[in-house]
């Protein structure tokens, strides 16, 4: 139980570095620091896979979008995980 409870923190922390990233991402943007911190790479299924059965129409896909502020925040939300929880 307590592997699971760890998991589930390290996942919590990461997707939460990640938005506080990607709002200093954007806010960044918005002050017109330089394109090179603020660039974002898309990554994923664009567009989706679409399968259709007749009975059920069914669609996959995920983007990811990473930048230099996303992967610095999963970085300080697996610091934080490691030295913290």
């Amino acid at each position: 139980m307590s592997s699971v409870k760890n998991d589930f923190r390290l996942v919590l922390m990461l997707i939460i570095g990640a938005l506080a990233g990607s709002v200093l991402n954007e806010i960044l943007r918005a002050l017109g620091v330089a394109e090179a911190l603020t660039q974002t790479v898309s990554i994923g299924l664009n567009p989706p896979v679409i399968l259709d059965l007749a009975v059920l129409k069914m669609s996959f896909g995920f983007t990811l979008r990473l930048s230099f502020c996303s992967v610095l925040g999963l970085a300080l939300g697996l610091l934080v995980y490691k030295k913290v929880l």
